[in-house]
């Protein structure tokens, strides 16, 4: 999600284009979660909700292809397009 919010905020004008490099970075480094059958890999699980205070302590295993990481990457690629279309300073 930070990588999509950066590389939307250049995009749409609302941070300085000195931000792209960090978004493009982010871009890339999303790029290397991709397995060889092209899944998502490291997807940090959903969290339910409780009253326990050690359900939120104990680790969770992260996920390979959970829906709450593809749709972050997907937005994250779309704005990542984007950018080539950002004229050069």
């Amino acid at each position: 999600m930070f990588t999509y919010c950066i590389l939307k905020g250049v995009t749409e004008g609302w941070l300085d284009t000195g931000f792209l490099a960090a978004g493009k970075k982010g871009w890339q480094g999303l790029l290397t979660q991709i397995n060889d059958d092209f899944q998502l890999t490291g997807v940090c699980p959903p969290s339910d909700i409780s009253e326990e205070r050690s359900y939120y302590l104990k680790g969770k295993a992260p996920q390979i292809h959970d829906q709450h990481g593809i749709g972050p990457f997907l937005l994250s690629g779309a704005e990542y397009l984007k950018t080539s279309k950002i004229p050069k300073k």
